[in-house]
């Protein structure tokens, strides 16, 4: 009776959807040997659903439209269906047409979209407003404007922005993109300005690296805006807002709400900023400066002085330092910029609630680690008792006594970390594996080896396959059972890069069969014993700082022998190994699944999903069971 009651439960079922929904299955994918493996993520289709009942096919179908539906269905649609399934939308996304056929987004006139909350426009509203204008209402709350806007400056202020936002009263959040307004022809930042002010409940603002004249002035204009939450910008190079922020001049309490802030500045301005941002909750700062050929004296402790400044920002959870160029020539891979242990543990112990962390210098320079000893990192790490990230871009040759000592003093201390990244070569062999006793691998010792879940796949070098093979045929059965249970140092990571350390494998020099087996099962049972959970394993560059490519693996642990000998050697994951089996390396490719698949956020975290749109909304009549 009570699952009766339950499935027929309109509630009910929704939350039960919802929840299958989100369910994916990860699996890797290499479209061929020019690709890198990629994690491919499967989402469940719920048009079995809408085969149940009425009800279910009602709420599914609900679930299906509402997030980011395919709008070409709607095109083969007869007005009124269409008219079912647009009041079921809640986030949109448009871009111009790849076939001339759709017709300008004809079929959408005359639609209404009262659930609509969300719209990202990757288009020219000049072309194709007559067709979309039945989008923009006054319960819109967020709205992203991407694609490049013809018509000049004087018709983007005076046609294409009362368009957009007049209609939208109650917006919350806005963004331009990069390529929105013509660098040629940038629009004023007052007219903005003027715009925003229009819009009472607006409390987001991004507008970072967009082609707009005056930036300054719109910075210092929404410093004084009551309610703002969030703000990405880059400034105008030089320090015309500095007096704004310091000295006997500066601003009262500006920026009072403001708990999230993506900037691009001058150092001076970075530094005069955290004393007024109380409030301030994530911080994403790049500081460089119109290169000059003189380095300041101030500039080589930046990151100790955005550390320090930080100090009066005790509810910062999220912090990003990125520094770029401030002089010519600096920095660079030669020479790159220090940070002190001492500003790392001062910046803990006021910031503790601190849940990523994450310090870079521009490409290809690095961080000097040189002043951080493993006492200032252990202090430093137990202060942020709910970091989950944590990336230091460290120089490999810099802070060596941490390549030992880091690890330990993470685990022992912030028991949330999922992302790790440290530009030292980590030494995973020196972990305790058993009852928290560290045990140093010798030659012929038992080590228990991770199952495999798949055939071995190495590379086709002889020794490599040799070996490999010789592996694959010793680990069959465990070699040992643990003297206690075993207990990851790391439960909830799930990406670590690190740089490669040096090995006879990464020297490339000729090394035993034996000597092989060794070094791979000792760093595989590291992995096995402490990472559970490792998605991602990414070599950052090598032990020397010299090599800086960045060589991912995705899914070690399916096949952790193969990934681990890849890691150490330097050599690309593949899932090809013979022209034979180009099948098998990408079944789960989105030409696998025919028409009805396409795939989000192509890159390294592809996500592929099996439409639902067409043979949902093809239903005239649903079934009652």
């Amino acid at each position: 009776m009570a699952h009766a009651e339950a499935t027929a439960n309109r509630k009910i079922v929704s939350l039960i959807l919802h929840h299958l929904a989100d369910i994916s299955d990860r699996y890797r994918h290499q479209r061929s040997l020019e690709y890198p493996v990629e994690l491919l993520e499967v989402r469940h289709s719920l048009l079995p659903a809408t085969l149940v009942n009425r009800l279910w096919a009602d709420a599914a179908t609900s679930i299906i439209w509402k997030q980011n539906p395919s709008l070409l269905a709607l095109r083969w649609m007869q007005h009124d269906r269409r008219q079912l399934y647009a009041s079921k939308v809640e986030q949109l996304q448009l871009s111009d047409p790849q076939d001339e056929s759709d017709d300008d987004y004809e079929y959408l006139k005359e639609l209404v979209w009262p659930r609509l909350k969300s719209l990202e426009v990757d288009l020219d509203w000049q072309s194709y407003q007559h067709h979309l204008r039945g989008l923009l209402h006054a319960k819109m709350e967020s709205l992203t404007v991407t694609g490049t806007q013809s018509g000049g400056s004087a018709y983007v202020t005076q046609v294409t922005l009362p368009a957009l936002l007049g209609p939208c009263r109650k917006l919350k959040r806005i963004q331009f993109g990069p390529d929105t307004f013509s660098p040629q022809d940038p629009i004023h930042a007052n007219v903005l300005a003027y715009h925003f002010d229009s819009l009472p409940c607006l409390e987001e603002v991004d507008v970072l690296m967009s082609s707009i004249v005056g930036k300054d002035f719109l910075f210092g204009h929404l410093s004084k805006r009551p309610g703002l939450k969030s703000l990405a910008i880059d400034l105008d190079p030089g320090l015309r807002l500095l007096p704004l922020f310091s000295g006997p001049n500066a601003l009262h309490k500006p920026f009072p709400t403001l708990e999230r802030l993506q900037i691009v500045c001058d150092p001076e301005i970075a530094l005069a900023l955290p004393i007024h941002l109380f409030a301030l909750r994530e911080l994403r700062l790049a500081v460089e400066r119109q290169p000059s050929g003189e380095i300041r004296l101030s500039d080589l402790s930046i990151l100790d002085d955005v550390a320090t400044s930080l100090l009066a920002c005790p509810n910062l959870e999220l912090l990003e330092v990125n520094v770029g160029n401030l002089a010519m020539g600096f920095p660079t891979a030669q020479l790159n910029l220090p940070v002190s242990g001492a500003a790392l543990v001062k910046l803990a112990a006021c910031c503790p609630r601190l849940r990523s962390i994450d310090l870079a210098a521009l490409d290809p320079s690095s961080i000097d680690g040189s002043g951080i000893s493993s006492i200032h990192f252990e202090d430093f790490c137990k202060g942020l008792p709910n970091l989950e990230e944590l990336s230091l871009k460290l120089h490999p040759t810099t802070a060596t006594i941490l390549q030992t000592t880091a690890l330990p003093s993470l685990a022992q201390h912030c028991p949330k970390l999922e992302v790790l990244r440290m530009g030292i070569p980590l030494q995973l062999p020196n972990l305790p594996l058993y009852g928290g006793v560290s045990q140093p691998v010798t030659p012929g010792s038992d080590i228990i080896t991770p199952p495999q879940t798949k055939h071995d796949q190495r590379p086709d070098s002889h020794q490599a396959m040799s070996s490999t093979i010789k592996l694959v045929a010793a680990i069959d059965t465990p070699s040992a059972t643990p003297p206690t249970a075993s207990i990851p140092l790391f439960p909830s990571l799930k990406n670590i890069s690190f740089a490669r350390p040096e090995t006879l494998l990464s020297k490339g020099s000729t090394i035993t069969l034996s000597a092989e087996e060794d070094l791979i099962h000792a760093w595989a049972q590291s992995f096995f014993t402490h990472f559970p959970l490792l998605e991602q394993l990414e070599a950052w560059g090598d032990s020397t700082g010299r090599d800086n490519r960045s060589i991912s693996y995705v899914l070690p642990m399916e096949d952790i022998l193969e990934a681990t000998w890849e890691f150490l050697s330097g050599v690309e994951q593949s899932l090809w190994q013979d022209g034979d089996e180009e099948e098998e390396a990408d079944v789960f490719s989105p030409a696998s699944f025919g028409q009805d698949a396409y795939v989000l956020s192509p890159g390294p975290f592809e996500r592929l999903v099996v439409s639902d749109w067409e043979m949902a909304s093809g239903m005239d009549e649903f079934r009652v069971r």
